[in-house]
């Protein structure tokens, strides 16, 4: 009698371990299911879904105890088992699907996994886009340069043409240059090779150095570039060299989209332990969607006067300010202008020298 009770209050007791076991695998699998990005449901032969997790709520709009809506059915059915991209209200989803149970078992329902690809999609658009306009800015410099150098070679070409063929060679040259640049940089800094080396840098001298670089381009275009710094040394623990790069990239483009006779410049003020350096111009300004797409890889830009750019300065000294624990802002109205602040954390400064005052917005500054 002792030996029976005994083993019946031992299957007693592993009975509720198994039951305590099953409902913990239960709360696993709903946890894990309610906290995946990808739509999980389950329908029947019938059509009926049994399960939804809230990603597949949220992406498919699809319920427990409702039908599979027929456009789905009809969209799941010809995607098959493969997840290939479909349009799906305004999006694009990819969504694979697998029998529960036997393949044989008439009454054997169907799990589907649906994930939203739409902006994965765009990504592949915008690289392939990146490719094509890199490909068209190699190729039509050494069309160029090929066309020329057989008119070079004709004996009969006058001395004059000759000079000013070589002169439109050395033009192109260069623009294959820096584009090649580009791309290297833009290799290493996401590889996380582009050196930086820090030094206690004042600001004010990298600000002057880059106006330097950029004013022959601006007198080209009868343009000055207004520069506006305080007295006091703005000191920084800081890449001189990243930080000219990014400032002459935003200079120049300052330059390039504003027309001749125009307006633009860069102003330096201390503020909250923060150096903020603003570059403005009251060029053609921009589009809020143009400004979204300024630090995206792979995105080749159009301003709205047809002038184009292959958009790798701005992606390049984005991961630069990345990389010094700087931030950039954007701000730009059509017709009015742009005016990009970066914000470089004064890390080292000294404490004896008093702030440099923020000088008083002017006519000459749209930041104001």
């Amino acid at each position: 009698m002792t030996a029976f009770l005994a083993r019946s209050l031992g299957s007693s007791l592993e009975g509720r371990r198994l039951l305590a076991d099953l409902r913990r695998e239960r709360d696993l699998t709903l946890n894990v299911l309610n906290n995946l990005n990808e739509g999980v449901f389950v329908a029947d032969q019938a059509g009926t879904i049994t399960l939804a997790n809230p990603a597949a709520e949220e992406l498919i709009e699809v319920r427990p105890g409702q039908r599979l809506p027929d456009q789905l059915r009809a969209i799941v059915a010809a995607a098959g088992h493969g997840g290939e991209p479909t349009p799906w209200k305004g999006r694009y989803l990819a969504i694979r699907r697998a029998l529960l149970g036997d393949a044989q078992d008439a009454g054997a329902g169907v799990i589907y996994v649906a994930r939203d690809v739409t902006t994965d999609l765009a990504a592949q658009q915008r690289q392939s886009d990146f490719v094509a306009f890199v490909a068209h800015e190699l190729r039509t410099p050494l069309t160029t340069m090929r066309t020329l150098t057989s008119l070079l070679a004709n004996e009969d070409t006058p001395a004059v043409k000759r000079a000013e063929y070589l002169g439109v060679i050395a033009t192109q040259i260069e623009r294959q240059t820096k584009l090649v640049r580009a791309l290297l940089d833009l290799s290493r800094l996401e590889a996380g090779h582009y050196e930086l080396p820090m030094d206690l840098i004042d600001v004010r001298d990298v600000v002057r150095e880059a106006v330097a670089v950029c004013q022959p381009l601006a007198l080209a275009k009868e343009l000055e570039i207004q520069v506006s710094l305080p007295s006091s040394e703005i000191l920084a623990q800081t890449s001189a060299d990243g930080l000219q790069q990014v400032l002459i990239n935003l200079l120049s483009n300052a330059v390039k989209f504003t027309d001749p006779g125009g307006e633009l410049g860069i102003a330096c003020a201390v503020a909250a332990g923060h150096c903020r350096m603003r570059v403005w111009d009251r060029g053609i300004g921009m589009t809020t969607q143009e400004q979204q797409m300024l630090f995206v890889k792979y995105a080749s830009h159009s301003s709205q006067d047809g002038r184009e750019g292959i958009g790798l300065g701005l992606v390049i000294s984005k991961l630069i300010l990345d990389q010094l624990g700087a931030d950039i802002q954007v701000r730009s109205q059509p017709g009015e202008g742009s005016v990009f602040t970066i914000s470089l954390p004064l890390k080292t400064i000294d404490s004896s020298t008093p702030p440099a005052a923020t000088p008083s917005p002017g006519k000459d500054d749209p930041a104001s």
